[in-house]
């Protein structure tokens, strides 16, 4: 056979080896090409539940966050509204309950209504003896005044505390003066006659009268007359006096200014 008729016979041959053999390698690059789509998908949906589980909760976390520490601000400022208006409540409350308390303390352990100036009573027909007896025994009855006023339970524990050790000692000191003035009311006519300078001035009415009246009486009865007026206002000023020292002191004693506490005790 002529050669160039078997060069054209070979080279299909060549061609289809040729062929063959490259076709294990576009196989292979098709399989590679679709993996790495495939692996595209998937570092894409690895990305989305990436985002989903972690990114998304922890915006949520922080929004959640800064809502309730906004809700947190809002209940902190209605609570201390709260504890001012309970505080406000009981410094008005208390002020209501101290104030009759106080009036009432001060009249009855004073004997400030006993002066002459108020009706007797009538078992007291002298004037002058009911205007200048001290017989009320201050520390004791203040002391029954305020035990009454704690069992209503209105006032805290440490305001009721530091009223009650505040007060009787006042009352204690008061109670020591008063035994006092009254040992010198008693002793008065005795020690006046000794010593006139104790006493006080006669007065102006007092002075008129015996000045117009004073003819009747002979000079001895005047003087008596006039030395007995002199005790008994002399006795009526020291009583009074010391009455009305002794209860402006337990009112102001009883309505200090400052207080323990401003919040009532929790029950």
């Amino acid at each position: 056979m002529p050669r160039r008729f078997r060069k054209n016979i070979l080279r299909p041959q060549a061609k289809r080896e040729s062929t063959n053999a490259s076709r294990p390698s576009q196989a292979i690059d098709i399989w590679l090409s679709r993996g790495a789509s495939i692996a595209q998908i998937f570092g894409v949906g690895i990305a989305l539940a990436g985002i989903f589980y972690t990114v998304i909760p922890l915006y949520q976390k922080a929004a959640v966050d800064e809502q309730l520490a906004r809700r947190e601000s809002e209940l902190k400022d209605v609570e201390e509204k709260l504890v001012n208006a309970r505080a406000e409540a009981y410094r008005l409350r208390r002020v209501q309950f101290m104030l009759p308390i106080s009036l009432q303390t001060a009249d009855d352990c004073t004997g400030i209504r006993r002066s002459i100036m108020q009706p007797a009573l009538l078992a007291e027909k002298d004037d002058n003896k009911r205007a200048i007896t001290l017989d009320v025994d201050i520390e004791e009855c203040v002391a029954k005044h305020l035990e009454s006023a704690l069992k209503r339970n209105v006032l805290s524990g440490t305001d009721g505390k530091k009223l009650y050790d505040y007060v009787l000692p006042i009352a204690k000191n008061l109670e020591l003066k008063r035994r006092t003035v009254a040992a010198f009311i008693l002793n008065l006519p005795v020690a006046a006659a000794k010593d006139p300078s104790l006493l006080g001035p006669e007065g102006y009415f007092t002075g008129r009268f015996f000045e117009h009246f004073g003819d009747r009486l002979s000079s001895p009865e005047l003087e008596k007359k006039r030395f007995e007026s002199r005790v008994r206002l002399t006795q009526q000023k020291k009583a009074a006096d010391f009455s009305l020292e002794a209860a402006t002191k337990l009112r102001q004693a009883m309505s200090p200014t400052k207080w323990a506490n401003d919040i009532p005790d929790q029950p």
